[in-house]
């Protein structure tokens, strides 16, 4: 299923405000200048484009007028404007990371936010087009069974929230068969059994499996929602995907501000227009 347009459509109906971060380099933020000109002529939304003082003055004076639905704002502190405009001014519904650094960003987010921890949900696509939710993106998201339950109860929220039936897939670091090989292999193979039975438990009109290690069979079942066995190896499995094998990202949701209505979608600071194109559509989809 290409959830991608789905989200397209959606933003196609809407009129929303968004607002984006801008780098201190030049190449990046022309891409999302262009990507931002590309969504607001497709859709009846306004974009408006965050960044600090000299970046935007110079913006001003190298970019053709804007259309009359995108708009530069200069701050010294573009992560703290986004991050306020969405939490508390509620002038902005949804924002995106875009070009800024993402300790700054995610600082924002858990202060404004009051969390202790973030997670997030990316949608990203196989070289051979499949689509499909994964969760673990962060080194330090799921390194724990509380963190992986809150996780997948959060994702599952969302998921029937914009009407797609979960289909879900746990990873873990091994077959089970491999159970004795190592205390640790043995712990998060174990971890991800007892996760299985937990959401199976508290969900049983959802499709749950343990697929243990083996991701190539999750994606052939089509699975649309994929849980990686801890932070690292999910992050690993992100970066081999996007920057090694041929696939692509569209962002990535933060899970416990869209539970709050807080749209917040990250993308890499060097994200090629698909990927910021996609987060756009993400966070106007949503």
């Amino acid at each position: 299923m290409n959830f991608l347009n789905n989200f397209k459509e959606k933003a196609k109906k809407l009129e929303k405000t968004i607002g984006i971060g801008l780098s201190k380099e030049i190449t990046i933020n022309n891409n999302i200048i262009q990507t931002a000109e590309k969504i607001v002529k497709l859709t009846n939304n306004k974009i408006v484009l965050v960044g600090v003082h000299d970046i935007i003055e110079t913006l001003k004076n190298t970019t053709q007028k804007l259309d009359s639905n995108l708009k530069f704002i200069a701050d010294s502190d573009p992560a703290n404007y986004l991050t306020c405009k969405l939490f508390e001014q509620q002038s902005l519904d949804a924002i995106i990371r875009g070009g800024l650094s993402s300790s700054e960003f995610i600082k924002e987010v858990k202060n404004l936010g009051k969390y202790e921890k973030i997670n997030r949900l990316a949608l990203l696509e196989t070289n051979s087009g499949k689509q499909f939710f994964f969760a673990g993106v962060g080194i330090d998201e799921i390194n724990d069974f509380d963190q992986k339950l809150e996780l997948m109860q959060n994702s599952i929220f969302f998921l029937k929230k914009v009407g797609i039936t979960p289909k879900i897939a746990i990873l873990s670091g091994g077959r089970n068969s491999d159970l004795g090989r190592d205390s640790w292999i043995d712990e998060n193979i174990k971890n991800s059994q007892q996760l299985e039975k937990k959401l199976k438990e508290l969900y049983p009109d959802i499709n749950v499996k343990h697929y243990q290690i083996l991701i190539e069979q999750a994606i052939s079942d089509d699975a649309n929602l994929i849980l990686a066995p801890e932070g690292i190896a999910g992050n690993l499995i992100y970066r081999t995907l996007i920057h090694l094998g041929g696939g692509r990202s569209y962002g990535a949701l933060y899970l416990k501000s869209y539970i709050k209505n807080k749209i917040i979608i990250d993308c890499s600071r060097v994200a090629p227009k698909f990927e910021i194109e996609g987060a756009f559509y993400f966070a106007l989809g949503v």
